[in-house]
């Protein structure tokens, strides 16, 4: 299973139906921050939080309820998602996929800023690769609990040393190997 963006529909779900559980055998998630500052700055210059990724910041009840749940959890965080960059050279090789190939590389020109020389991360299409080949990122067992007092951690995903580990975590991505496998996904249409 592959969740995107807040995690709230996830934990109403469980919450719901605990018995669902069961029936899940792993969720790749894209979000948190463990070691790197938060992204938060990236959506609101104003923003004195530097701990929190937007993705569990959103909803860091939410997120907090699907780490604490005992659902296998794949986790993709910025750590990871940071670098792995893509630029107009890659979308420009993906045009030749076709028309949804297409429109992926005219949503990423876009954030591009339609500059050969920027570079943009690629954070849940990635995670998305990772779901399909996890070879691209070997995770590493880790306890972590989400900060959910307002306040400057708000949303903050935070390593407790000794916890029994509640996620595997993507740290160090294959980074040539998923930008070729992002390439030749979109390249070929699939």
């Amino acid at each position: 299973m592959f969740a995107s963006g807040a995690y709230t529909d996830l934990a109403l779900a469980l919450r719901l139906d605990p018995a669902i559980r069961e029936k899940i055998s792993g969720i790749y998630l894209m979000g948190g921050a463990v070691y790197v500052p938060g992204n938060l700055t990236d959506f609101s210059a104003s923003s004195d939080n530097v701990s929190a990724e937007w993705n569990v910041y959103i909803d860091p009840l939410a997120a907090s309820e699907v780490f604490q749940s005992g659902v296998p959890i794949i986790l993709v965080p910025l750590d990871a998602t940071n670098q792995v960059l893509i630029s107009m050279r890659n979308t420009a090789f993906w045009r030749a996929g076709g028309r949804e190939s297409n429109f992926a590389a005219d949503m990423y020109d876009m954030l591009l800023g339609h500059s050969y020389d920027n570079q943009f991360a690629v954070w849940d299409v990635m995670t998305a690769a990772i779901m399909v080949h996890p070879e691209l990122c070997p995770t590493v067992p880790l306890h972590l609990d989400v900060v959910t007092e307002p306040g400057k951690f708000y949303g903050q995903t935070r390593v407790v040393d000794g916890g029994e580990p509640n996620l595997q975590v993507c740290l160090k991505p294959d980074i040539l190997a998923i930008k070729r496998n992002l390439d030749n996904v979109f390249a070929s249409g699939q």
